[in-house]
């Protein structure tokens, strides 16, 4: 069992704050934002062994009164409660998802994920194509079978992939199409995989497509059906028409 660093702020409570038995809460207010909470949500995901990620769920939430020292998240697992403040790199995500909920995370998963932090810092689009095209290899089941299944961690570098491809100049489509629609593949409900391909799409004049994936994403949000994708639908069945 692994501990945890110092700076760590723990309660532990009998009472069930949270009505779902097992679930991370990620704090997404505005310091813990500032201080990158966003983007963890997406890491306790990619942590997440394939297989079990249906046992226990991982959304944003309120603030956890603790903000000076965030990012704050919140575990309910069974009648227990834990709050854990500070957590800020994919090591200390996964040894919370250890201590608190018993889910040990793949050694190459969590390199991998390590490997997508490394590549959010490279200086060049070349290093980011080098370090995440690598992290691909890794995650992709080998013909045989063997290796890791389909995880929300290979979509997550496929995704990113797939946005690099876009943001060139000029965008290269057909290789954001690859990726996007390979990250979907690998796991279906991966939300920023699913607005990548939906921009994807819409570069390559797949209208009837990009919209589909716009519903699909909007499907995975906390507030589906929300005006900001219905306008987005307009918009793109506009330039349809």
């Amino acid at each position: 069992m692994r501990s945890l660093p110092f700076f760590f702020v723990i309660a532990f409570s009998d009472a069930l704050r949270n009505p779902n038995p097992n679930a991370i809460q990620v704090c997404t207010q505005k310091n813990c934002r500032k201080r990158g909470s966003q983007a963890l949500v997406e890491t306790f995901r990619d942590l997440i062994p394939p297989g079990m990620d249906s046992s226990v769920e991982v959304r944003t939430g309120g603030c956890v009164t603790k903000c000076g020292v965030g990012p704050n998240i919140a575990i309910s697992a069974g009648k227990s409660y834990a709050e854990y403040s500070g957590v800020a790199d994919p090591t200390t995500a996964s040894a919370i998802l250890e201590i608190a909920l018993e889910i040990e995370t793949p050694p190459a998963i969590l390199v991998s994920v390590l490997e997508m932090a490394r590549a959010t810092k490279a200086q060049s689009r070349d290093e980011r194509l080098s370090i995440l095209t690598a992290v691909v290899d890794k995650l992709t089941p080998a013909a045989d079978g063997s290796g890791p299944g389909p995880s929300h961690a290979l979509a997550s570098a496929l995704a990113t992939l797939a946005e690099i491809h876009l943001a060139h100049s000029p965008p290269d489509v057909d290789a954001a199409l690859s990726d996007a629609r390979a990250a979907c593949l690998a796991c279906g409900d991966h939300r920023r995989a699913l607005r990548t391909l939906a921009r994807a799409e819409e570069a390559a004049g797949n209208f009837a497509e990009a919209v589909d994936a716009i519903r699909r994403w909007s499907e995975t949000s906390d507030s589906p059906g929300d005006m900001g994708t219905k306008s987005e639908i307009r918009r793109i069945a506009g330039l349809a028409a």
